[in-house]
């Protein structure tokens, strides 16, 4: 549902300077038995991935599994500038930043430079906003469905028969909480998707205000309603996170300041919960993590919308520090300008430091004790620099140490022989990561220094859980006669014997 060009801030304003909002014009289903059926190559996905409404169906199509079978439901991304024909799949013709997409990858409509030509294949009379995401049927050569919210359920289960057979039958709108689902969306979409759109395109200071307090009142409302919670209905992934996230996600890099919605960051403390709710998702679920490009959003805003950043210039984003969806610097290094997505991500541990807000503990704690890494570091197996030519002339690629010997060689401990094992011991990543410290050697006691330590005065304050009553009448019955021998002519009363319990074999 994201279309808004350079220069038409106003014509999508009311009069009273209130944002207004397009209906979608496609409103199709795929399903069996109808017009619109599951086939294997007949669809494609048109999208862009700085749009929250677009990032709905791609979320959607990771997690069932889609992006896994070969022809099912393809990838058509534009270029991120929206200019004032709307998206392009051509390079557009600008000085301002663009990251393109995937170009027209469409069979036998590859002339087709803009999303309008796709719109105007379906409906020759369409005068509105051309927007994403599109379903598009290369079959029949028309848009099935141009609404996300509607296009997220039929996706549930209308490839099911192609599937993964552990995702067929998974729906993220089930009947048994489809009232909860729904009830959310009533106040979650006005105030927080459309919201900050609401905030961002206001033309009045009163609709700018108005707009940007019911946008912090929803997210109180959205953070008291997961206190406790993994997901928003509990212990269930569905919809209400999904279309909560693309939104969420993009508050802190662009609402917050783009779009004016600055009263407090998502990452601040009045939003822990809703912070931490993020975090989880777009760490944990390569559904988010995966589908969610910061180099994209950022470009596309900040260079798309004219009137409101006239200049161009991209924010460098908030500090990373607590805001695991933020790390940008991370995410623009995995992010690809075309569809092939990475499969995995790797994170540096200082990522995840800065994930959890734990960069200053680290700087004081640890970094003081770090060992100067060595100037000339010896070189191990696969790890040799980038410079080695192949033949050919061909550059060697550039791979990490296998094992961790390096760092550890000059401890006072044997390395293994084969260095290979070093892969597998946990306990050198461990020591690689804490700080060094002086060990503080252990001196022995003497023997007089152990004798009072360990000696028990049956006259004194009796010691915790001793009765020294019977320390002393053990005492005397066993060793009357000593007692008689070591006394002095001269003592009137005989001095209080000292018990030493460390020569006793009897037990208390």
């Amino acid at each position: 549902m994201s279309s808004h060009s350079n220069d038409n801030k106003k014509a999508f304003a009311a009069p009273d300077g209130k944002y207004k909002r397009q209906v979608s014009a496609f409103r199709d289903v795929v399903e069996k038995g109808g017009k619109f059926e599951p086939e294997i190559g007949r669809y494609k996905l048109i999208v862009s991935y700085a749009c929250p409404w677009a990032h709905r169906a791609l979320i959607v199509r990771k997690l069932k599994k889609m992006d896994q079978v070969p022809d099912l439901l393809p990838l058509t991304v534009v270029n991120t500038f929206l200019g004032a024909k709307g998206w392009s799949l051509e390079d557009p013709d600008t000085d301002r930043i663009n990251i393109r997409g995937t170009g027209n990858n469409i069979s036998g409509r590859e002339k087709w430079h803009y999303l309008r030509d796709f719109y105007l294949a379906a409906d020759p009379n369409y005068q509105q906003r051309p927007t994403v995401p599109v379903f598009w049927d290369n079959k029949l050569g028309t848009i099935v469905n141009n609404e996300s919210a509607e296009m997220i359920r039929f996706m549930n289960n209308c490839f099911d028969e192609f599937l993964p057979e552990d995702v067929r039958g998974v729906t993220y709108y089930p009947e048994d909480l489809r009232p909860e689902i729904d009830d959310f969306h009533s106040w979650v979409y006005p105030n927080i998707n459309n919201g900050v759109y609401r905030s961002g395109f206001a033309t009045t200071e009163e609709a700018y205000s108005e707009a940007a307090e019911q946008v912090f009142e929803a997210l109180d409302r959205a953070d008291a309603l997961l206190q406790g919670k993994r997901y928003v209905l509990g212990d269930r992934l569905t919809e209400a996170d999904i279309r909560l996230y693309t939104t969420i996600v993009r508050f802190d890099p662009v609402y917050f300041g783009h779009f004016k919605c600055n009263a407090a960051e998502l990452r601040s403390p009045r939003f822990t919960n809703l912070h931490n709710w993020l975090r989880k998702l777009y760490w944990l679920d390569p559904a988010f993590n995966e589908t969610t490009d910061f180099a994209s959003i950022k470009a596309h805003y900040y260079a798309s919308h004219v009137l409101i950043n006239p200049t161009g210039i991209r924010t460098d984003g908030a500090s990373t520090e607590g805001h695991g969806a933020e790390v940008e610097h991370l995410a623009e290094k995995v992010s690809k300008r075309n569809d092939k997505r990475p499969e995995t991500q790797q994170v540096r541990t200082g990522d995840m430091l800065e994930l959890f807000g734990l960069m200053p503990l680290y700087d004081r704690a640890v970094r003081p004790y770090q060992r100067p890494e060595p100037s000339n570091p010896p070189t191990m197996p696969g790890s040799e620099p980038d410079s080695v030519p192949k033949k050919d002339g061909e550059q060697k690629r550039l791979t990490l140490p296998k094992t961790f010997v390096h760092y550890v060689e000059d401890l006072p401990v044997r390395p293994p022989k084969r260095t290979g094992a070093m892969r597998h011991q946990r306990e050198l990543t461990q020591l690689l990561m804490k700080p060094e410290y002086t060990y503080t050697p252990i001196v022995p006691f003497d023997q007089d220094t152990l004798q009072s330590a360990f000696t028990v005065d049956p006259g004194s304050q009796p010691a915790l859980g001793i009765d020294t009553s019977l320390l002393e009448a053990d005492e005397l019955d066993a060793n009357a006669a000593k007692k008689k021998k070591h006394a002095l002519p001269d003592q009137t009363e005989p001095p209080k014997k000292r018990v030493v319990l460390i020569s006793k074999k009897k037990r208390l």
